[in-house]
């Protein structure tokens, strides 16, 4: 039996929509190439990555593991890990896939994630839905809703850095 981060079981969906001014190319190797993946998906300036691996094929998984350097929830030490199967790729137009949280060993979250990419000329329009269940509470999904929002943000931010 897994050890779960809590006996509190919650559901919860979002939607987060972004546009790029970048071709769907430039977007969707963002999301492909792990060379790019791990300059915008990661836990933030107080984050350690101990593992990342991408494999982007259907049935292939991305994993990326770390530790905060400083605890940015009181419940945990910050050791995370992230695995995430591809259970869909359709090149330039979608990415859906099912990946699942552990903070410090404990599992604490599985999501189905749904990434769909429209290109508008020379600008992207992305649409990422997530539904979720989470171990740890309800206030969970709005959580994740915000911390996903940062790695949206992030690839904002290195799309500028890319431009200079």
């Amino acid at each position: 039996m897994t050890e779960t981060f809590s006996d509190q079981l919650s559901h919860g969906d979002f939607t987060l929509e972004r546009t790029f001014d970048h071709p769907v190319a430039r977007v969707w190797r963002a999301w492909s190439d792990i060379s790019v993946k791990k300059r915008w998906f990661h836990g933030g300036a107080k984050w350690i990555e101990t593992e990342r691996t991408l494999d982007f094929r259907i049935g292939g998984q991305d994993i990326v593991s770390g530790h905060f350097t400083e605890r940015p929830d009181p419940r945990f030490a910050g050791a995370s890990r992230y695995v995430s199967t591809f259970h869909d790729i359709e090149p330039h137009q979608r990415i859906i896939s099912v990946y699942d949280m552990w903070i410090d060993g404990k599992y604490l979250s599985c999501s189905l994630s749904t990434i769909l990419f429209h290109a508008d000329g020379e600008r992207t329009h992305l649409t990422l839905t997530e539904q979720g269940t989470y171990f740890d509470g309800p206030e969970h999904n709005e959580n994740r809703k915000h911390g996903t929002a940062g790695h949206l943000d992030n690839m904002h931010k290195l799309f500028a850095e890319l431009e200079d």
